[in-house]
């Protein structure tokens, strides 16, 4: 409802009693109304109120039919009219009500409102002005004739009109909000600030002030604040699903997914058929990895709108992260029928077709996606990675520099061309862009910036100082960069390791290493920090030739080894050779770089070498079948933490396994280890050299048994096998 004359205002001023009326008769012309009447009025009120308009409006009309001079019921009759979008109607009700009623400001002023929203602006500056002249104390006549102004492109007219109010009335929050509206537009952000958060001292569920102090927050980099205010805006919006949405939307691109999913559900209880609003969970649920939650979500949406292209393609993204293929496609190219000339759905099915291996297939609709949309980054990268998968190195880098170009700081492209030119063998550039990764939303260190104030160090020698050097996200990155701890320690000085609890007893033995910090323990006093993944960075390695001489860099304690040795001597004389067919599912790549076990089977008929598996967590199921665990001791149930894989790893002859920690740590222990690695890998292990033989400059002991073709594992593993044969003679 308006500001002029509530419902509430209204039911008050209409609950006389039969005195009231008898006194009013003394001065008025027209005949008393009974105290019935005024009951029916308060109880059509009431109604109004609750929603019940059909309610209402019969008992305003049956008022009306008795008494048509009854000015509150033409005026409340006609609010009722402008709310079911009876306009013109509304104001001829409003009209007859000052007819009866010429002395009733509330009443010009809710004309004049009508009438600025229909375009009747002269009409409406003539009502405001009868209103103000009626009740010159009331702020709501003056207002109403400033937004007339703001309306017709007079801002800072309408401006000047608000700053006046202001200086009358400082406790209208209305008009502090509107001062902060023009002000932000204008681009005085400061004056706007304090003007908003003014209008929300004053009115603290004022959900539109919430929302534009939230976007003015937003602006200047205060996000903590601008989520506070975008969640308060939409608690506070109660049956408005725009704000909803729009509180949504802008959560969103601050990565407040949660906040976001609450706002959506309050829209959806307003407006239970709003497809978009459930796409927009869908989206959410997608960014927080809850993919069963986002089919779900774009599911429902599709339900309310079955031609809604782009839900269709999210949701072959959903599925494809379950690893639903088939529904993947189904969904993907049902989007590309419904709108051939939407980006987005030539967008997902290029990813979907990438994903699948389809490369050729996927550039074609990729292509198709940038020639849409030329101007948006997401195509153009998503064609730079597919090139990258196809080992085509000079177009990825010619498409990833392309959306660079476009946009020249978003640290999610800067982070994929490091990967490109790393792949590439560009360390100098490719180790700096790769410092990106810092800036990317989803990056999640495992040392947060509340647990530390210490600088970050920026390479350079310092004298007898202490430097924490943290562990970011994976295992294998930890592993691969601890090595560079001998040469901070020269640097710096002492050395101290940030790392996960699985790691803390395998690093406790590293040279250079005064100390481990397990994840979750209080840090000791420290002088300066830095990522073990920018590592290459500040020690400025501008080539492979940069790497340190190597020399084995982990181990496992002595009194495991012995256990293991001692365990596995006393189940085979054989050779012995240690596998690992999985790596963690939640990896993007993981479909393509993990074989699983059957493709190791071919292995399983020789001769004269036992296996046992390494696997943990995702995969090691497999072992339960009883015929499989004959031929592959399951050792990956007993394993706790690194330091006991290090240990078992000693006390096996050789190691098999796919692209995961397992293969770092074995490189790094010195011990033999195949890796087998799919078409296109990870930038580490950069392009193929040739296809047998080929070793990594991180890992001198490590074979790499690369695809020869996409998904290929038959060729892979045929090569394994007659390595195998010369390895057990």
């Amino acid at each position: 409802m308006s500001t002029f004359s509530s419902l509430d205002e209204q039911a008050q001023g209409n609950e006389r009693s039969e005195q009231d009326a008898d006194s009013k008769e003394k001065e008025s012309m027209h005949p008393p109304v009974p105290i019935s009447i005024s009951l029916s009025l308060a109880a059509a009120i009431r109604a109004h109120k609750k929603g019940k308009m059909e309610k209402a409006v019969q008992i305003y009309s049956g008022i009306l039919r008795k008494y048509p001079n009854h000015a509150d019921a033409n005026y409340l009759l006609g609010v009722a009219a402008f709310e079911r979008g009876l306009k013109e109607d509304a104001i001829s009700m409003i009209e007859r009500a000052i007819e009866v009623d010429p002395e009733n400001a509330s009443y010009y002023g809710k004309l004049g409102e009508i009438l600025t929203i229909i375009g009747y602006v002269e009409r409406a500056d003539l009502a405001y002005e009868k209103a103000a002249e009626l009740a010159p104390s009331d702020v709501r006549f003056h207002l109403g004739r400033a937004q007339i102004m703001e309306r017709n492109g007079e801002i800072k007219t309408a401006l000047k009109q608000y700053r006046d109010i202001l200086a009358r009335w400082n406790d209208s929050f209305e008009t502090f909000y509107r001062c902060a509206a023009i002000e932000a537009r204008l681009g005085e952000r400061d004056e706007a600030k304090k003007h908003v958060k003014r209008a929300i001292v004053l009115k603290n569920n004022f959900a539109d002030a919430h929302f534009l102090y939230a976007l003015l927050l937003m602006g200047t980099g205060e996000i903590k604040k601008a989520k506070h205010h975008f969640q308060e805006s939409s608690v506070h919006s109660a049956l408005r699903s725009d704000l909803h949405f729009k509180s949504a939307t802008k959560l969103i691109q601050l990565n407040d997914y949660d906040g976001a999913l609450l706002a959506l559900h309050r829209d959806v209880k307003v407006k239970p058929n709003n497809a978009n609003a459930y796409a927009l969970m869908g989206d959410c649920l997608s960014s927080k990895n809850e993919f069963d939650g986002a089919v779900i979500s774009y599911g429902r949406a599709l339900e309310l709108n079955p031609n809604f292209a782009s839900a269709y393609a999210k949701n072959g993204m959903a599925l494809l992260a379950l690893n639903q293929l088939n529904d993947a496609h189904e969904s993907c190219q049902k989007s590309v029928q419904i709108d051939p000339k939407n980006w987005e759905c030539w967008n997902a099915l290029g990813v979907l077709l990438r994903e699948e291996d389809k490369i050729e297939e996927a550039i074609d609709a990729l292509r198709k996606a940038v020639g849409l949309a030329p101007d948006n980054t997401k195509p153009i990268v998503e064609l730079a990675l597919t090139y990258q998968d196809h080992l085509e190195l000079d177009h990825a880098l010619h498409y990833i520099k392309e959306a660079k170009s476009i946009a020249p700081t978003d640290k999610e492209i800067e982070f994929r061309l490091a990967q490109i030119l790393l792949q590439r063998g560009e360390w100098k550039s490719g180790w700096k862009s790769y410092e990106a990764r810092k800036l990317r939303a989803s990056y999640k260190p495992l040392l947060s910036q509340n647990e530390t104030t210490a600088a970050s160090w920026d390479g350079k020698a310092l004298d007898h100082k202490r430097i924490v050097l943290y562990a970011e996200a994976g295992f294998s990155d930890a592993i691969q960069f601890v090595r560079f701890a001998p040469q901070v320690k020269d640097l710096v000085g002492e050395v101290y390791v940030y790392c996960p609890k699985d790691l803390a007893r395998l690093f406790a033995a590293v040279d250079g290493v005064a100390g481990v910090i397990p994840e979750g323990t209080p840090l000791p006093r420290h002088d300066v920090q830095a990522s073990l993944n920018s590592l290459p960075y500040l020690l400025g390695f501008e080539t492979i030739d940069d790497l340190p001489s190597f020399t084995p860099y982990l181990s496992g304690v002595d009194k495991d080894i012995e256990l293991w040795k001692n365990r596995v001597s006393r189940e085979t004389k054989s050779r012995t050779a240690g596998l690992v067919w999985q790596g963690a599912r939640i990896y993007r790549k993981d479909r393509r770089r993990s074989p699983g076990i059957w493709p190791f089977s071919r292995l399983f008929y020789m001769r004269d070498i036992d296996f046992f598996g390494l696997q943990v967590g995702d995969g090691s199921d497999v072992l339960t079948d009883p015929q499989l665990s004959k031929v592959v001791r399951n050792f990956g149930i007993d394993l706790l933490d690194f330091a006991d894989t290090a240990a078992t790893i000693e006390a096996l002859d050789i190691i098999v396994t796919c692209d995961t920690a397992t293969a770092h740590l074995a490189g790094a222990m010195g011990k033999t280890v195949w890796m087998v690695l799919p078409y296109a890998v990870d930038w580490r292990w950069g392009c193929p050299r040739d296809i047998e033989g080929e070793t990594s400059p991180w890992y001198p002991t490590m074979t790499l048994f690369r695809q020869s073709e996409p998904g290929d594992w038959a060729d892979v593993f045929a090569r394994i096998g007659q390595a195998a044969d010369r390895f057990v003679r």
